[in-house]
């Protein structure tokens, strides 16, 4: 083989291989994973998707968030288990709504990939086919009840790639404490009702009523009122009935006054 040859035959080689090689580097763009903002951004949206051929429906989306894979996704994006459930219940019961992922957004987080999830941080929307953005679904949802913080999912419709803008807060309300009621005894025994500060004063005291004993424990300076009606109510006026006990009465065990018949005169024999 002349010199010539060889040298046509390495050039030929030398020009497949970088041919090659330009295919190889454009096919890794294609399907490269989202860039972090400081590396210029995800420049290709459905890239690597998290959901081959998209999320194009309603319940296309409730099926991704409520399937394995999309719990992983959720986790891999950094929602903790009630964070997870919170935006689960939202999507089950129909709580999302169609939004639109802006050219130049930044995410916290996005969790991506056919073959297995992955995740990137601090990743810029730089899809430059989307400058006027990309159809997706949100979802909000408020972890901890009323008062609570809230977390929001967008999911690009194109790739299903699960993506959070901001990191949770985590901040939940304070628990109320538990109210401490305390009670200050009045100097001076319980004649003190109005002591400053103090709870009014009360004790028991044994009333003598219609001729029984009863039990008050009331507020003192109340005795009197309260003792005033329980005579009225409870107490019935006691009649004393004359009965005749004179014996020769006429009316000799009878009520009333008695009644001594007059003495007839016996005539002298």
């Amino acid at each position: 083989m002349s010199i010539f040859k060889m040298f046509v035959m390495t050039a030929l080689a030398g020009v497949v291989m970088g041919l090659y090689a330009g295919i190889a580097s454009a096919a890794t763009q294609h399907m490269a994973a989202p860039a972090a903002a400081q590396n210029g951004g995800w420049t290709h949206l459905g890239g690597d998707p998290l959901v081959p051929g998209g999320v194009n429906s309603r319940s296309a989306f409730v099926h991704v968030v409520t399937s394995s894979k999309g719990q992983t996704a959720m986790t891999y994006a950094g929602l903790n288990s009630a964070e997870r459930k919170a935006v689960t219940l939202q999507v089950r019961e129909g709580n999302f709504s169609s939004c639109t992922m802006a050219y130049g957004e930044t995410f916290w987080k996005m969790s991506f990939g056919i073959n297995g999830t992955s995740v990137d941080q601090n990743v810029r929307f730089a899809d430059s086919r989307y400058m006027g953005g990309a159809p997706s679904w949100c979802v909000t949802a408020v972890v901890g009840g009323k008062g609570g913080y809230r977390v929001t999912v967008k999911m690009p419709r194109k790739c299903g790639n699960v993506a959070v803008p901001h990191k949770p807060s985590r901040k939940l309300p304070a628990k109320p404490k538990k109210k401490v009621v305390t009670t200050t005894t009045p100097t001076g025994g319980c004649n003190a009702v109005n002591s400053p500060g103090a709870n009014v004063c009360s004790t028991v005291t044994y009333v003598n009523v219609c001729g029984t004993q009863v039990i008050y424990n009331g507020d003192q300076k109340d005795l009197t009122t309260w003792t005033n009606q329980y005579i009225a109510d409870h107490c019935q006026p006691t009649v004393t009935t004359q009965v005749c006990s004179i014996a020769g009465a006429s009316n000799y065990g009878q009520a009333g006054p008695c009644v001594i018949p007059t003495p007839v005169p016996t005539p002298c024999g």
